[in-house]
């Protein structure tokens, strides 16, 4: 930058020339008065008074060439011992100069970051790290980085788009891993190359420290690429479940429409599309299960049908426990919630009983918010009340029209079966997202609550 004084640099900058004007004042000033001096006795000063008086114009030359050169050998000695000391040190500026010319030639690059918010006025390194793709990794401090930061977010999103693969450092991550600062790269001839850094006392100014040594080298390759494993998805904050069929166990057709079939003595038939959304009106609550049967069987129940109906229905559906020691984990490190199509009638009783009590509020229930699974308004109405983006949420789901949706909303979505998986295939598929869910000796079912 121009005007800065920079000790490394061979040229003078401005205030090289301003520190030699001074020096140049002081000791003109001192030598100017040197001749006026009453000092009888002191040969040396005796000749200079005679001359400056017999020689005037010529003792003011050679007087500005003696002042000069003492001026310049003064400052360059203070320069020398100046760059001994600070020899390493950088301006931010000079920090991206060197960061670009390092990834010059770059087969691979492995860099330990922190907010990355050097990207957005680093546009050329930003570039050149676009286009290794999946050639480089970053390890970071994620989405706290840019929570508030829509330019940040934009770099991060852009940047995972081209194939760059970034975690967040996460709580498995050493936390003296996470204090570094800098670069490894493999170079166009394999060999393993290094820029870490290190601000000096909250400064501006950054301190190089350099790595020569293969060996020591390898061993911080091997580490990034351990701690890389073990980092977290950088963009996911909130967790949403599906409650049937995810966080919920129970059969519709066997539980339910068998009883109703054996009680009423007829063959209501499950579609497929009972599934996904039973019934509009019911899942807004506009309407009750009794009102769906008798829609279903033509006629009107008699209280005590009426009674068992609702009865079966308000038991068909209960917590499974493992999936409830899930969400307390991850609820530790994420906002967990609920998205479901529910009825009005088992979404009170599930609510009056605990079942939902481990999920943060707001629960997005169909019949409470007026819309149904898988409208796209629902997405922008969770994105609204959660104050997140799109790719800050992820949705557990057992039906593909909601996961499909919710994908092309932005979502990052994980398909569930419950038929044929279990918690641990779930975890498997959190843990392939980079999803971390904390490990605990034990975690307990709160009193109260039936699971069985």
């Amino acid at each position: 930058m121009k005007g800065k004084f920079r000790i490394f640099r061979d040229e003078l900058s401005s205030k090289d020339l301003w520190a030699i004007a001074i020096l140049l004042i002081i000791l003109l000033d001192s030598y100017f008065y040197t001749p006026t001096l009453d000092i009888e006795n002191d040969m040396f000063y005796i000749f200079l008074k005679t001359f400056y008086t017999d020689h005037h114009v010529v003792y003011i030359i050679f007087l500005g060439i003696f002042i000069l050169c003492t001026s310049l050998l003064v400052y360059f000695i203070i320069k020398v011992i100046y760059i001994q000391c600070y020899k390493n040190y950088y301006y931010v500026d000079e920090m991206y100069d060197k960061y670009i010319d390092f990834l010059q030639n770059s087969r691979e690059v492995y860099i330990f970051g922190g907010d990355l918010d050097f990207l957005l006025t680093n546009k050329k390194q930003f570039e050149l790290i676009k286009k290794l793709k999946n050639h480089c990794k970053i390890l970071c401090n994620g989405s706290d980085s840019w929570q508030d930061n829509n330019q940040l977010y934009e770099v991060f999103k852009e940047l995972e788009s081209a194939g760059v693969q970034i975690r967040g450092y996460g709580p498995k991550i050493s936390k003296k891993i996470i204090g570094f600062r800098g670069q490894i790269k493999i170079d166009d001839k394999g060999s393993l190359r290094s820029l870490f850094v290190k601000r000096v006392d909250g400064s501006n100014n950054f301190n190089i420290v350099d790595l020569d040594n293969q060996y020591v080298l390898e061993l911080l390759y091997n580490d990034f690429n351990e701690c890389f494993s073990k980092g977290e998805d950088v963009f996911i904050k909130h967790i949403l479940f599906d409650l049937g069929g995810v966080f919920f166990d129970g059969d519709f057709s066997k539980d339910f429409l068998n009883y109703i079939n054996e009680l009423l003595k007829v063959k209501i038939k499950s579609d497929r599309i009972d599934k996904l959304l039973l019934d509009r009106d019911l899942n807004l609550g506009k309407c009750t299960i009794v009102d769906w049967v008798e829609k279903k069987i033509l006629r009107r129940l008699n209280a005590n049908e009426a009674l068992n109906i609702e009865k079966r229905w308000s038991e068909i559906w209960y917590p499974n426990k493992d999936m409830v020691a899930l969400v307390i984990k991850l609820s530790k490190r994420f906002n967990v919630t609920v998205v479901s199509n529910l009825d009005k009638q088992n979404g009170d009783m599930y609510l009056e009983k605990g079942y939902l009590q481990y999920f943060s509020e707001p629960l997005f229930l169909s019949y409470q918010f007026q819309i149904l699974k898988p409208k796209e308004t629902f997405w922008e109405v969770i994105c609204k009340e959660l104050k997140a983006r799109p790719g800050e949420i992820l949705l557990i789901d057992d039906h593909e029209q909601n996961i499909v949706s919710a994908k092309k909303f932005g979502f990052k979505t994980i398909k569930y079966s419950n038929e044929s998986e279990q918690v641990n295939n779930l975890l498997r598929k959190l843990d392939k997202m980079h999803i971390v869910v904390l490990e605990e000796e034990s975690i307990s079912v709160k009193e109260g609550i039936n699971v069985a």
